[in-house]
């Protein structure tokens, strides 16, 4: 896939992008998105978009049409030119441009904000119904699914070749082994500082076959994220943080990137397909901040002494495993199964002294 996408006036993303930031259309939805960005339900974003461009949602609605006997009158947030300004600043502004939510995702917001259009019996924007057909959302009576003569895909799968995928200019699935990566694949970007051109972007994919569970997010990342960003210079600043069940890597990446002192984040997890995601997210990142950053594969099972196994114990741990002055984690476990194996692999962990990392004055 592209870095950026060519919108329907041709004119390329990224170009677009860079100043529609400094807009006064954008300023004004900046809260949705920042809301679209981040995969926020819906509902909320429409109502963002309402109080961006209508001031309260309380607020009676004021005429879009030239006077006030025009047909066309309703609320000036479903005006034409508004969705074309809703578009522009959700879809057109860093980091959408370049990581764009799943095309599922944005397939629903078109979809309730076209319904609140037609329940105004008020007309579509070309780039909005461009956008519905594009990704295969059914409308509410004027708008009809996307029919491609030569592929047998609804549209939405087309997503991997059409709207980017975060900068690797290739379109397909390549880094996780598959020739193209499934419909529900997408990013969410989340502003830690007030600025987008900070933004931590990260690709979720939620198709089972791809072990959903590591590849989405989980409310305790976000805590752990507030916590790292809150408390990086008493806990983190001059360490080697080790984090256990990453995920998508989202928290490790954070405070990789705003995080000042860190010295090494590696962000660990069980499966190689989603330590290969995390790998593609800190790519895409680039590298996230100065500290080193690194994915490994981890099984808590090989963490403490097993006589069984010779491959198990401290002796045997990986080098970022032994140099490893802080360990984090949230949403560790999912099922009782693997509160024993945790539990043990936590003991070994803190029982043992970190060695120092090379060119550090020691470990703690």
């Amino acid at each position: 896939m592209a870095a950026a996408a060519a919108t329907a006036d041709g004119v390329d993303s990224d170009e677009r992008g860079s100043d529609i930031g400094a807009t006064s259309e954008y300023s004004r939805i900046y809260a949705a998105h920042r809301a679209f960005c981040s995969l926020v339900p819906t509902p909320r974003v429409v109502e963002l978009i309402k109080e961006g461009l209508a001031g309260d949602v309380g607020d009676p609605p004021v005429t879009a049409g030239d006077d006030a006997g025009d047909d066309d009158a309703g609320p000036a947030w479903l005006s034409v030119e508004a969705q074309d300004a809703v578009l522009r600043a959700l879809l057109d502004a860093p980091p959408c441009n370049k990581y764009p939510p799943p095309a599922e995702y944005t397939a629903r917001l078109a979809k309730r904000y076209a319904t609140e259009i037609e329940r105004c019996n008020m007309e579509f924007s070309d780039r909005l119904l461009e956008a519905l057909a594009k990704s295969g959302s059914m409308g509410t009576g004027v708008l009809a699914p996307r029919v491609d003569d030569d592929d047998d895909n609804d549209g939405a799968g087309d997503s991997a070749d059409d709207e980017g995928d975060g900068g690797d200019g290739d379109g397909d699935g390549d880094d996780l082994g598959v020739a193209a990566l499934p419909p529900d694949t997408g990013y969410a970007s989340f502003f830690v500082a007030d600025d987008p051109a900070r933004a931590v972007s990260v690709r979720l994919i939620m198709e089972t076959r791809f072990q959903a569970l590591g590849m989405r997010l989980w409310g305790a990342t976000f805590t752990l994220s507030e916590w790292a960003v809150a408390n990086a210079e008493r806990c983190l600043a001059g360490h080697d943080v080790v984090e256990l069940g990453s995920g998508v890597g989202l928290a490790g990446l954070i405070m990789a990137r705003h995080c000042a002192g860190v010295r090494s984040i590696t962000m660990t997890d069980y499966l190689d397909d989603v330590v290969l995601n995390i790998l593609h997210n800190a790519r895409q990142n680039g590298g996230a901040g100065d500290a080193r950053v690194d994915a490994e594969v981890l099984d808590w099972k090989d963490v403490p002494d097993d006589e069984d196994d010779d491959d198990a114990g401290p002796a045997n741990w990986p080098p970022f495993l032994r140099r490893a002055t802080v360990l984090v984690g949230s949403d560790l476990v999912y099922d009782e199964g693997a509160t024993r194996l945790l539990v043990a692999a936590l003991a070994a962990l803190l029982a043992t002294p970190a060695e120092a990392a090379p060119g550090a004055a020691g470990a703690g």
